[in-house]
């Protein structure tokens, strides 16, 4: 496999050159099993792994590039967002502009890069797909799911980019595709099932969608709800491109969506291939209960002390889930059981909240908890 580059002496030589993070574990490096169509990298920060698309497994592939991405992603490990910090320890790269015009090159060629199996949801093409607009601008790469979509308990809601027919809300829609349109062109950036569509935006009580998961007196503005386990979308540089625009539908200028009727059975077979085809993780954010309940091995210490330290000063709070959650195997009371029902309760994740504040409850009868769960539950 390592036929080009040996990962492990490049990622040895970016920690000797950048320096190790102070309290963390250096990170075990390996190439994808297929070719990442849509991403040249990524840091999988529970199991503390970097994984580098094959694509860049290759005598043209530029030795400096590889360095590159390894020390983004590598700089993963300390912050999770491309926020400034992260920006900031990017601009230590040397020649790190010319290095990020090199990366919106690779961007921009996607669809000539070779494809491999398959890891999104398999459609079913014996029934009926509909093609979902999803609002976008095209000043903002991420803007079709930031402020759009809510996760809560265990369900997906959101926005759409305007009205649709009520004949496809009568009922929950089998299969959607979510779509964006960008520079006169269709790209597909999700996908979902069992989705519940609105004409227009409702306002809906939560706890009438979510049951006992609904905080009280909360409304949520709405165009469809589906559960978290069949609903996905992808990393803003991973759309996929599927029709041009001579080839959309007029019917989706009109009402926004078009179905799988709307379109040539040819080209309908090609989207097919190209969705089974493609071969990216999708985001999770950490959102599956499997990856908050996993232990992290990102850090050296074992302390419970410095363990919690670690998770007050982190502010992302999937990553604040993992690192409590290491804790607690090591050492369970009030504190660690209240703080990590917090960050659920954080991130409505109710169910999750309750069970967690339950258990601080068995160390400490504080009233405040026994508040905040009547509050949770009384929906």
């Amino acid at each position: 496999m390592n036929r080009h580059f040996d990962l492990k002496k490049e990622l040895d030589y970016v920690i000797r050159k950048y320096g190790a993070h102070e309290g963390y574990n250096d990170p075990k490096i390996e190439w994808s099993d297929n070719t990442y169509w849509g991403a040249l990298g990524k840091y999988e920060y529970w199991n503390n792994k970097i994984i580098i698309s094959r694509i860049l497994n290759s005598p043209e592939a530029d030795p400096e590039f590889l360095r590159f991405i390894i020390f983004h992603e590598y700089t993963h490990q300390l912050y999770a967002e491309h926020d400034e910090k992260f920006k900031k320890e990017m601009r230590r790269f040397p020649n790190n502009e010319k290095m990020e015009e090199l990366l919106s090159t690779y961007g921009a060629n996607l669809t000539e890069l070779p494809l491999a199996k398959p890891s999104l949801p398999p459609l079913d093409t014996k029934k009926p797909v509909l093609f979902c607009r999803l609002p976008f601008r095209e000043e903002d790469e991420e803007s079709y799911y930031s402020g759009n979509l809510m996760y809560i308990n265990h369900n997906v809601a959101g926005k759409l980019h305007g009205k649709i027919p009520g004949k496809y809300c009568n009922k929950r829609v089998e299969q959607v595709i979510w779509v964006i349109e960008r520079g006169e062109q269709l790209f597909i950036v999700g996908a979902a099932k069992n989705v519940q569509l609105f004409p227009d935006v409702q306002r809906v009580h939560d706890g009438k969608l979510f049951g006992k998961g609904g905080k009280m007196g909360d409304d949520l503005f709405m165009q469809f709800h589906c559960k978290q386990n069949e609903f996905v979308y992808l990393f803003p540089l991973s759309i996929m491109f599927i029709l041009d625009k001579h080839e959309i539908p007029a019917r989706f200028y009109k009402e926004n969506v078009f179905s799988d009727e709307d379109l040539p059975e040819k080209t309908y077979l090609e989207i097919v291939q190209c969705y089974q085809e493609y071969d990216l993780e999708v985001i999770r954010k950490g959102m599956d209960d499997c990856e908050m309940d996993t232990l992290t091995p990102v850090f050296k210490t074992n302390d419970v002390d410095e363990l919690y330290e670690l998770a007050c000063r982190e502010s992302n709070p999937y990553r604040k889930i993992w690192i409590l959650n290491k804790c607690l195997t090591k050492k369970q009371n009030y504190r660690l059981y209240k703080d990590l029902a917090s960050v659920f309760d954080y991130l409505s994740i109710f169910d999750r909240a309750i069970e967690n504040y339950e258990k601080a409850l068995r160390y400490r009868n504080q009233a405040s908890v026994r508040k905040r769960i009547e509050v949770i539950k009384s929906v």
